[in-house]
C-alpha cells in the first residue's frame, strides 16, 4: 500500500535521469538574497512519545484519534473503524488518509491497465461511503496524486490537452475549485495540506524531465517557494506562516536532500533528509532522516523559531523508517523490515 505521502512513481529516475537542467552544474534559483541563517539539531527535553500500532504490521494503517484504518487482504477490503469497506473489482486501496470522523480510500486498478482510480470517502462513525460524483464535484483525473486534513481534500482534475488542474474542497460537501492549472503535459505531484495551506510539486510529464518546482496555496493564492533552489525542490510543506522543503543535492541521487525552510529570502538549514517524507503534523514539520556516523535512521521535527529536534531515535536499530502520515494531528510512521514494516503511533 502507498500512503499519500510517498513520492510519485518514475520522479526520480527521471529526474536523475535529466540532470535536472544539467547534472551538479543546474542553474540556482536566481533569487541573490537566499542565505542560511541556522543551522542546528537537538534532542528536546521532552520527546514526542511513540507506540506500535496493534495489528499494524505492514505499511497500510493509520491510526487517528478517533478512527483507526486497516487495509487488509492485498488491499481489497479496508476496515475503517470497524466498517468494512470492499474496493471495486479488479481494483486495490492504494492510498489511504484520515481526517477525524472521515476516511478517504482510493482505489486503483490492480492491472496497470489503463482504467480510472475510484476514489470515495468514508464515514468512520457509520461506515457510509461517498463518491467523487454529483454536479457539483469536478471530476478527479484518471491518476493523480491526493491529499486529505483539517477537513480539506486536494487532488487533480484533467482538462482537454493533457492538461492538470489543482482542485481543493470541502470534505462535506466536496463544491471544489480549481486553484491552479499547469501547461500541457505538466504533472502534479507531493501534495500537502497543512495550517490551512496547500503545498505541491509540479514537473514536466516528458522523458528527460526538465526538473519540479514547489509552490503553496491558501485562499485560492497560489506562491511559488523561490527560496528553493531551481530544479532542485522535492516537496513543500507550510508550517508556521512559513514553508519547509527537501532540496535534492546531487540529482543522481534523488533518495536524500537537505530539509530547509524560510520565507522571504530567509532560510534555515535543517539537516539532510529523506525525500518524500516530509510531512506537517501538530504544529510541526516531521521527516526521516537517514543514517550517518554514530546513528540510523530517526525520526525529526522542526516548528519556526526553534531548532530541529530528534524526534524518535532507534539507537540499537537500522530499520528505514518512511511512510510518515498525519491523522487528527498525531503523527504515524513505519519502521520498514523484511515482512513489510511496523507501524507506530504518536501518543497524546
Amino acid at each position: 500500500m502507498r500512503s499519500l505521502r510517498v513520492a510519485a512513481v518514475g520522479i526520480g529516475l527521471a529526474l536523475a535521469a535529466s540532470g535536472c537542467g544539467g547534472g551538479d552544474g543546474a542553474t540556482a534559483d536566481p533569487t541573490t538574497s537566499q542565505r542560511p541563517v541556522a543551522r542546528s539539531s537537538t534532542t528536546p527535553a521532552t520527546a514526542p512519545t511513540f507506540a506500535r500500532v496493534p495489528g499494524g504490521d505492514r505499511a497500510d494503517v493509520l491510526s487517528g484519534e478517533q478512527a483507526v484504518v486497516k487495509v487488509t487482504g492485498g488491499g481489497r477490503v479496508a476496515d475503517v473503524a470497524g466498517h468494512r469497506v470492499t474496493a471495486p473489482a479488479g481494483y486495490v486501496f492504494n492510498r489511504t488518509a484520515l481526517d477525524r470522523t472521515t476516511a478517504l480510500l482510493v482505489a486503483e486498478p490492480a492491472a496497470d491497465d489503463g482504467r480510472p482510480q475510484r476514489p470515495m470517502l468514508v464515514d468512520t462513525r457509520t461506515g457510509r461511503t461517498r463518491g467523487f460524483t454529483g454536479p457539483a464535484v469536478i471530476k478527479p483525473a484518471p491518476q493523480g496524486t491526493w491529499a486529505m486534513a483539517e477537513g480539506m481534500v486536494a487532488y487533480t482534475t484533467q482538462r482537454p490537452g493533457q492538461v492538470y488542474c489543482m482542485v481543493s474542497a470541502p470534505v462535506v460537501s466536496l463544491r471544489g475549485r480549481v486553484l491552479r492549472c499547469g501547461k500541457s503535459r505538466e504533472g502534479l505531484t507531493q501534495l500537502r495540506i497543512n495550517g490551512g495551506t496547500i503545498g505541491a510539486a509540479t514537473f514536466v510529464n516528458a522523458t528527460p524531465m526538465s526538473c519540479l518546482s514547489l509552490w503553496t496555496s491558501r485562499a485560492g493564492r497560489v506562491t511559488p517557494v523561490t527560496e528553493a533552489k531551481k530544479c532542485r525542490g522535492w516537496e513543500a510543506v507550510p508550517v508556521g506562516g512559513v514553508v519547509a522543503w527537501t532540496e535534492i543535492v546531487r540529482p543522481n541521487e534523488v533518495e536524500v536532500g537537505r530539509v530547509r525552510a524560510g520565507s522571504g529570502g530567509k532560510v534555515v538549514e535543517l539537516g539532510q533528509g529523506s525525500t518524500g517524507t516530509l510531512t506537517g503534523c501538530g504544529g510541526w514539520v516531521w521527516w526521516s532522516q537517514p543514517p550517518a556516523a554514530g546513528h540510523g535512521d530517526r525520526l525529526m521535527r522542526w516548528r519556526p523559531g526553534g531548532s530541529a529536534e530528534v524526534a524518535f531515535d532507534p539507537k540499537s536499530s537500522t530499520a528505514p523508517i518512511s511512510h510518515l502520515t498525519c491523522s487528527d494531528d498525531r503523527l504515524s510512521f513505519v519502521r520498514l523490515d523484511a515482512a513489510g514494516g511496523t507501524v507506530y503511533a504518536q501518543k497524546g
